[in-house]
């Protein structure tokens, strides 16, 4: 899925579930989630790939009505590695770190279609900060370099609610995030550019109600 065609169709659906909601929606109640898990690996660029990552996110749901919640979110997905480099061997051995860093900050929705309020499934429009760094070391030499952007995106999901409990609830959910990429060669792959955003991670939250 291209990242501004879905942007495209989850934001009118946002915006029209937002106005359909009931005018007591107003009194339901909120809902908060925190938790972590494994990122799958990323590929900025063809022949060019990071292992799996990790995640952290965040999460706050406005219940509209028992089967429709309006939900913000604020993720950090992170992936790192260290590349191997051609060296000759009577050189001091030099070392290669890069990280991918990406921030998606989404407000979309969350619907629960049964009425045991088990499953759920997220679509949410999303801006997504994006930070990459590398940093070279040999001997004295030490060089470094960065590339920050932020570019439009969305995030879909699907879990499910492992306990009845109202107050707290384990959740285990699979989400993925398309995003656009900056539009600017970057100096880490011989000037190429980077690919658009496709990222999946799963993971475990804790979620309750005060």
């Amino acid at each position: 899925m291209k990242p501004l065609s879905a942007l495209a169709l989850a934001a009118p659906l946002t915006f029209a579930a937002m106005h359909a909601a009931p005018a007591h929606a107003a009194d339901g109640p909120w809902a908060y989630g925190i938790g972590g898990g494994l990122a799958a690996p990323y590929t900025p660029i063809s022949s060019e790939e990071f292992g799996p990552g990790w995640s952290w996110n965040t999460t706050v749901v406005r219940w509209l009505k028992p089967s429709l919640g309006l939900r913000g979110s604020a993720n950090w997905i992170h992936h790192g590695r260290s590349p191997g480099i051609s060296q000759i061997p009577e050189n001091t051995p030099a070392t290669l770190n890069q990280h991918s860093d990406y921030f998606p900050v989404a407000l979309g929705l969350r619907w629960v279609p049964d009425h045991e309020r088990r499953l759920f499934f997220d679509v949410s429009p999303s801006v997504v900060l994006s930070r990459w760094h590398q940093e070279f070391n040999q001997d004295l030499l030490h060089w470094e370099s960065n590339l920050t952007s932020a570019q439009p995106g969305v995030e879909l999901g699907i879990g499910a609610m492992l306990s009845h409990d109202p107050g707290f609830n384990p959740e285990i959910s699979v989400h993925y995030l398309a995003a656009t990429a900056p539009n600017v060669p970057t100096e880490w792959f011989g000037g190429r550019k980077l690919q658009s955003v496709s990222q999946w991670t799963v993971g475990l939250n804790m979620s309750w109600r005060p």
